[in-house]
């Protein structure tokens, strides 16, 4: 199943809003450089490897699953 770059961005968005994160913040949890942190939420990086992507999400206490919709049953 393909997964759509911007639903995965809008996914980290959210994440970063619920959690009241900063910047700054994401790039300390991810390990992922600020400034590239910075551009992916801005939309100036709209390539982002997946891998980036998912490092952040799970950084900020995402799930994967959840965003694909698999139920863990």
């Amino acid at each position: 199943m393909e997964i759509a770059v911007d639903k995965i961005k809008g996914y980290l968005l959210a994440l970063k809003e619920a959690g009241n994160f900063s910047y700054e913040d994401m790039a300390n949890l991810s390990g992922i450089p600020l400034s590239t942190v910075r551009n992916i939420c801005s939309g100036k990086t709209p390539d982002a490897r997946f891998a980036t992507l998912s490092k952040l999400i799970i950084a900020l206490g995402g799930d994967l699953n959840e965003l694909v919709g698999y139920d863990k049953k």
